[in-house]
């Protein structure tokens, strides 16, 4: 059972997810994930998909560490691998503005 966060979505964030999942040759979850490029001081925000058997592998280690990777997000499952961004995550939104993701 996926963990309740408090990340809302707005409707463009919902159908850039949404059109990137209709995408997938297989089935998938979301994959919120935060990342930085060399020389650029600021994250950016992403979202993919992992395939079935890194979702297995996921689920796997939620049972063996305790930790949760699966969050239940203004009604969609999105798995976020980096857990300790949750709190960062906590109480904002997602949007999806000139092909980017923003947390606000």
């Amino acid at each position: 059972m996926p963990a309740a966060l408090n990340l809302r979505l707005t409707d463009a964030a919902r159908a850039a997810i949404d059109a990137a999942m209709g995408k997938l040759d297989h089935e998938g979850v979301p994959t919120l994930l935060r990342s930085w490029h060399h020389g650029d001081p600021r994250a950016k925000w992403t979202v993919g998909s992992y395939d079935p058997g890194r979702i297995r592998f996921f689920e796997q280690l939620a049972r063996v560490t305790g930790l949760e990777f699966f969050f239940d997000c203004d009604g969609l499952i999105l798995l976020v691998w980096q857990p300790n961004l949750v709190p960062a995550l906590e109480g904002k939104t997602l949007d999806y503005s000139f092909r980017r993701y923003v947390v606000r």
